[in-house]
């Protein structure tokens, strides 16, 4: 089961292409704040918690570390978002990772994930125009573990090149942003597309994101908005977007990628609901374990409650 425990973090080289983003266009802003995922497999689980927050780029200044090696990347933007994922995995253990990206392109400028349990430490990660800065910290004895990061001494930092050099002006955004970007570029809408460049272990890898058919299947959710809650059991139009990879130079019998989130490796499949790209589903091959299945268990809206469909059942 160690997929369920392996939420890696790794940089992505991003540029959006197709009808809903473009060379010229910008992320929009997704309609939820929180998502609440489950993942099962044999007698394991795992639940993750998704949050989404918007700020002014003037607030984040002071969270953001300064490198020794390295030019930083700067907020570039008016705004910026804080994605905060928090899994409780198998076994005790315990993961929260923060990011921090430019609202309207996707743009990383930092990530912070702290594991507890079984093998814990703590990274930071700073995105710089080489690839990334990062330090890394764990404990020493169960003495250290107790007190938490701070108190961890096994240390070690360093400035991670990309193995090519990158075009100019490319974007680079974090796996942990792979639902938020599938919803934020809209992929819901038919013809949209989605093109990144990952660097696993400093290798180049092309991601393409490619909005696919339509499937329509009775799904049951929690939901709150500004106005209240509710639970929902109704037939939901999903739009079916393929995610694939392979390293760049690579061919079709290249070892699969690890795509470094929810331990997930090689191609996956995100269901979008259509109209609002809300992400309801992801599903693909997990490390270990083989088929894996993360669903949709309750969202937070950023707004009101959306208008009942007329196919939906509400209780």
């Amino acid at each position: 089961m160690g997929a369920l425990t392996h939420l890696g973090s790794v940089a992505l080289a991003c540029s959006l292409a197709g009808t809903a983003v473009g060379a010229d266009s910008t992320l929009a802003p997704v309609p939820w704040r929180r998502l609440e995922l489950s993942a099962s497999k044999l007698l394991l689980s795992a639940t993750t918690t998704l949050l989404v927050e918007r700020v002014q780029a003037t607030q984040v200044g002071a969270v953001l570390w300064t490198p020794p090696e390295g030019v930083p990347l700067p907020p570039p933007g008016s705004e910026v978002v804080t994605l905060t994922s928090v899994s409780e995995l198998p076994f005790g253990r315990r993961e929260q990772t923060t990011v921090w990206l430019d609202a309207a392109t996707g743009a990383a400028l930092q990530g912070h994930k702290v594991v507890s349990g079984r093998k814990a430490y703590e990274k930071v990660f700073r995105y710089t125009e080489e690839g990334f800065y990062f330090w890394r910290s764990s404990p020493a004895s169960k003495d250290e573990e107790r007190q938490g990061p701070e108190s961890w001494s096994k240390r070690k930092s360093r400035l991670v090149r990309t193995a090519t050099a990158l075009p100019k002006g490319v974007v680079i955004t974090d796996s942990y942003a792979l639902l938020y970007l599938a919803s934020a570029a809209r992929l819901d809408r038919q013809g949209a597309s989605l093109q990144v460049l990952l660097l696993a272990d400093e290798q180049p890898v092309e991601l393409v994101f490619v909005s696919a058919g339509l499937e329509q299947s009775a799904l049951e959710y929690r939901e709150r908005g500004t106005d209240g809650s509710r639970s929902r059991t109704r037939e939901v139009l999903q739009r079916v977007v393929t995610v694939q990879a392979r390293p760049v130079g690579g061919t079709a019998g290249s070892p699969e990628v690890d795509l470094g989130f929810l331990g997930l490796r090689g191609a996956v499949r995100v269901y979008l609901e259509v109209g609002t790209g809300l992400p309801l589903r992801l599903e693909g091959r997990a490390d270990k374990i083989g088929d894996l299945r993360v669903e949709l268990e309750a969202v937070e809206w950023a707004g009101t409650l959306p208008t009942p469909s007329s196919g939906g059942k509400e209780k």
